[in-house]
């Protein structure tokens, strides 16, 4: 059985959230300390798409600097269309206000490109701190990955271009054509 393949090493659906470049990962998970072997980043998740919505599994363990999260946001706006982000937490028992604090930056990021992010799987500490500190008002939360897939594929984007495109927003003009 010299030629049997390794029951520990599986391809799974993920890449780089960066570059794209597909990830063969240990079947539980990358090491916090993970880099890319396309873009040389380090891995703080790892990206698979269901449909148009691409979700984020973040690898416990790996805080990710600004700049990181940053090239993140850059690359999901790259992907085309408004981005439409499910972020998987449900692998952390614990979160950090370093975390997030990047989670909001990431939020951010996909809002200017008219986009939405929806985080889902938090255990319950995770999720009475985001309670506590009212960031649930912020970023939307989901009990489920399915749950925010669904919430996703219903919401109304706009592509920035689509709406450069069709001019300024009547509705949110300071002044109003009904009195014209």
């Amino acid at each position: 059985m010299a030629n049997a393949p390794s029951e520990k090493c599986v391809e799974l659906p993920y890449h780089c959230p960066v570059c794209g470049v597909k990830l063969a990962a240990e079947a539980d998970t990358l090491r916090y300390d993970a880099a890319c072997r396309g873009c040389r980043s380090l891995l703080w998740c790892r990206r698979r798409t269901v449909g148009d919505v691409v979700v984020l599994d973040v690898i416990p363990g790996r805080t990710p600097e600004h700049g990181e999260v940053a090239r993140v946001a850059e690359s999901l706006v790259r992907l085309g269309g408004p981005p439409r982000v499910v972020v998987d937490l449900s692998r952390f028992e614990l979160i950090s206000s370093a975390f997030v604090a990047a989670l909001v930056v990431l939020n951010r990021a996909t809002q200017r490109a008219k986009g939405k992010l929806v985080l889902c799987g938090m255990r319950r500490f995770v999720r009475d701190t985001f309670v506590r500190t009212k960031l649930d008002t912020v970023i939307e939360v989901s009990d489920d990955e399915e749950t925010a897939r669904a919430s996703l594929q219903s919401a109304q984007l706009t592509s920035p271009s689509l709406a450069a495109a069709n001019g300024p927003d009547p509705a949110q003009s300071p002044t109003s054509s009904a009195g014209l």
